[in-house]
Protein backbone atom coordinates (compact mmCIF):
# COMPACT_ATOMS: atom_id res chain seq x y z
CA UNK A 1 0.00 0.00 0.00
CA UNK A 2 2.53 2.46 0.67
CA UNK A 3 4.56 1.78 -2.41
CA UNK A 4 1.48 2.42 -4.01
CA UNK A 5 1.24 5.72 -2.51
CA UNK A 6 4.70 6.37 -3.28
CA UNK A 7 4.09 5.59 -7.17
CA UNK A 8 1.12 7.83 -7.11
CA UNK A 9 3.51 10.51 -5.51
CA UNK A 10 5.71 10.57 -8.25
CA UNK A 11 2.91 9.84 -11.33
CA UNK A 12 1.50 13.65 -10.02
CA UNK A 13 5.02 15.42 -9.29
CA UNK A 14 5.58 14.29 -13.03
CA UNK A 15 2.19 15.09 -14.35
CA UNK A 16 2.49 18.30 -12.48
CA UNK A 17 6.21 19.28 -14.54
CA UNK A 18 4.43 18.04 -17.91
CA UNK A 19 1.43 19.19 -18.18
CA UNK A 20 0.65 22.09 -15.20
CA UNK A 21 -2.81 21.96 -16.52
CA UNK A 22 -3.87 18.46 -16.25
CA UNK A 23 -2.32 18.65 -12.93
CA UNK A 24 -4.30 21.33 -12.08
CA UNK A 25 -7.65 19.64 -13.09
CA UNK A 26 -6.76 16.25 -11.75
CA UNK A 27 -6.45 18.43 -8.49
CA UNK A 28 -9.59 20.15 -9.17
CA UNK A 29 -11.41 17.18 -9.55
CA UNK A 30 -10.46 14.66 -7.05
CA UNK A 31 -9.00 16.47 -4.19
CA UNK A 32 -10.76 19.64 -4.04
CA UNK A 33 -14.07 18.28 -5.26
CA UNK A 34 -14.69 20.38 -7.77
CA UNK A 35 -17.41 19.79 -10.07
CA UNK A 36 -17.02 19.83 -14.23
CA UNK A 37 -19.50 23.49 -14.33
CA UNK A 38 -17.20 24.96 -11.69
CA UNK A 39 -14.31 24.70 -13.54
CA UNK A 40 -15.89 25.43 -16.53
CA UNK A 41 -17.34 28.73 -15.74
CA UNK A 42 -13.88 29.45 -14.41
CA UNK A 43 -12.18 28.58 -17.38
CA UNK A 44 -14.69 29.76 -19.71
CA UNK A 45 -15.45 26.45 -21.52
CA UNK A 46 -18.14 24.09 -21.84
CA UNK A 47 -18.67 20.93 -18.63
CA UNK A 48 -18.00 18.81 -21.61
CA UNK A 49 -14.85 20.21 -22.36
CA UNK A 50 -13.23 19.99 -18.92
CA UNK A 51 -14.85 16.60 -18.44
CA UNK A 52 -12.87 15.49 -21.73
CA UNK A 53 -9.43 17.27 -20.71
CA UNK A 54 -10.13 15.92 -17.36
CA UNK A 55 -10.26 12.14 -18.76
CA UNK A 56 -6.92 12.57 -20.95
CA UNK A 57 -5.19 14.00 -17.77
CA UNK A 58 -6.53 10.84 -16.10
CA UNK A 59 -5.25 8.80 -18.56
CA UNK A 60 -1.62 10.20 -18.75
CA UNK A 61 -1.82 9.84 -14.53
CA UNK A 62 -2.18 6.35 -15.09
CA UNK A 63 -0.01 5.59 -17.39
CA UNK A 64 2.77 7.61 -15.04
CA UNK A 65 1.49 5.50 -12.56
CA UNK A 66 2.38 2.18 -14.40
CA UNK A 67 5.59 3.70 -15.27
CA UNK A 68 6.72 4.35 -12.20
CA UNK A 69 6.43 0.95 -11.02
Amino acid sequence: RNENIQRLHRAMNRLRIDDEESWDLVRSVRIDGHTYALLAEKRGVSPGAIRKKYYRARKTLKRYFLEAA
